[in-house]
C-alpha cells in the first residue's frame, strides 16, 4: 500500500530534521515537507538545515509556501499533490519508527472499513507518560466543560473518568474504535478523505476544511469521516512519541477555530447557544487555591518539584485548572516523580499534577513552572 508522509514546518526545522532521521529512508511513497516559514523569523541556519536535509533525500519533496498557510491548508497543499492510497500526517515534534508505520499500513490494507488510525501516543522518550486520546468536541462536551468551571466535584470526576478511560485503553494491544483522532500522527485513507470532503461540500483535494488556520481541523475531519460511514481507531499495540508542549499564546487561535467548527459541524447547537455565547456565559474563572494544594513558589527544575512534592509519584499532568489530563503515567512501570526530560517538555506556566505518595494516597497539586532554567537545562 503506497503511503505518502506529510510534514509541515513553521520555525521547527531542527525538530523536523530529527523526525526525518528517526523515520529513515522511506521507499513506500513520497515525503512531502511543506515549509510555512518563508516569512517567519526562522534562522538562516535552520532554513539551510531544512533545505539541505530534504533536498539530499531521494524520497522527499520540499514545497515552499509563500506565506504561513496554517496547518490544515499546508497539509492540503501536499495532499493535492499526492496520489498515494494513504497519507500519514506527522508533526515535526513527533517520532514514529518505520516498523510501527508499516504495521499501521498493514492494518489499513487488511481492514478497508477504517478511514483513519493513529498509534498509541507517548509524551516522553522513555515512554513513562502517555498522551490520552483526543478530547471529544461535541455540544455535550462543551457544556460539560463549562460546568466544570462552576463545580469542582464535577471537574474532578471528569478528569478522573478520562484518566481511567485512557488507562484502560493503553492496556489493550489492538485497534480501539474512537470518535476523534489527533492530527499529530495520523494515517488517513485517501478514498475516505475524498468521500468526507465531498459529503461536506469541500473540494475533493481538501483533506482538511481550508477554513481552519490551526486547531480543530482534525476534530472536523474526524466528524466528517464518521458521518461518511468510516471507522476511526487507535492502535495501542503500536507507539509513536509526540513531544507535546502547551503553548498558552495559541488560545486565541483555538477560540477562533472552535467557533468555526461548531458553526459548520453542529449548526443547530451553534444557533441555539447564540454562537456559543450562552456556553461561554456558563463558564467562570477558577481559583487554584479553592481547588488544589498549591505550591506558591515557582519551580525551576525537576529536582525542585520533587523536593516540594516530597517525592510523590506523578500520575497525570494538566495545563488546565480543570485538571483534564494532558499526559498520564503509562502504568508499564512503577510510577515515579518527574524526570529532567519531562521537566524540559513543560513550557513556563501553571500546571496541575495528580500525585500519589508512598502510602498510596492520591492528591491534586498546582504548581508553576518557572521560565528560569534549572541546572539540567543549561547544558
Amino acid at each position: 500500500m503506497r503511503t505518502d508522509i506529510v510534514l509541515v514546518n513553521f520555525n521547527m526545522a531542527p525538530d523536523l530534521v530529527r523526525c526525518l532521521n528517526t523515520l529513515g529512508h522511506w521507499p513506500h511513497g513520497m515525503i512531502w515537507v511543506v515549509n510555512n516559514s518563508a516569512q517567519a523569523p526562522e534562522s538562516s541556519a535552520d532554513t539551510a538545515l531544512l533545505r539541505s536535509t530534504v533536498l539530499a533525500r531521494t524520497d522527499a519533496t520540499l514545497l515552499d509556501a509563500d506565506t504561513n498557510l496554517g496547518f490544515g491548508r499546508a497539509c492540503n497543499l501536499a495532499f493535492s499533490r499526492s496520489q498515494a492510497e494513504c497519507v500519514l500526517l506527522l508533526n515535526p515534534d513527533a517520532r514514529i519508527e518505520t516498523d510501527g508505520l508499516l504495521q499501521l499500513m498493514a492494518w489499513m490494507k487488511s481492514n478497508p472499513q477504517w478511514g483513519a488510525i493513529s498509534p498509541g501516543m507517548c509524551w516522553n522518550d522513555s515512554r513513562s507518560f502517555l498522551i490520552p486520546p483526543t478530547v471529544k468536541q461535541t455540544p455535550l462536551s462543551s457544556l460539560s466543560l463549562a460546568l466544570s468551571t462552576r463545580w469542582a466535584w464535577w471537574a474532578r470526576w471528569r478528569a478522573g473518568h478520562e484518566l481511567r478511560r485512557s488507562q484502560r485503553l493503553s492496556e489493550k494491544y489492538n485497534i480501539c474504535k474512537v470518535d476523534f483522532l489527533s492530527g499529530a500522527v495520523l494515517l488517513v485513507r485517501r478514498e475516505a478523505a475524498q468521500m468526507a470532503a465531498k459529503s461536506a461540500g469541500l473540494n475533493e483535494g481538501d483533506l482538511f476544511d481550508p477554513g481552519y488556520f490551526m486547531f480543530f481541523e482534525d476534530s472536523d475531519l474526524s466528524v466528517r469521516l464518521r458521518r461518511a460511514g468510516w471507522s476511526l481507531g487507535v492502535h495501542t499495540g503500536i507507539h509513536a512519541t509526540h513531544h507535546y508542549r502547551h503553548k498558552p499564546y495559541k488560545a486565541a487561535l483555538m477560540q477562533q477555530a472552535r467557533e468555526y467548527y461548531f458553526k459548520n459541524r453542529f449548526p443547530r447547537f451553534f444557533r441555539w447557544s447564540a454562537d456559543l455565547k450562552w456556553v461561554d456565559a456558563l463558564s467562570q474563572s477558577v481559583e487554584a487555591d479553592h481547588r488544589f494544594e498549591v505550591i506558591h513558589t515557582p519551580l525551576h527544575s525537576a529536582t525542585a518539584f520533587t523536593e516540594q512534592t516530597h517525592g510523590a509519584a506523578v500520575l497525570a499532568l494538566s495545563p488546565s485548572l480543570l485538571a483534564w489530563p494532558a499526559v498520564y503515567h503509562s502504568g508499564s512501570r512503577v510510577a515515579s516523580t518527574l524526570e529532567d526530560e519531562d521537566w524540559a517538555l513543560l513550557e513556563p506556566g501553571q500546571y496541575v499534577a495528580l500525585l500519589q505518595d508512598r502510602l498510596g494516597k492520591v492528591r491534586w497539586c498546582c504548581f508553576s513552572r518557572s521560565a528560569a532554567m534549572g541546572p539540567s537545562e543549561t547544558m
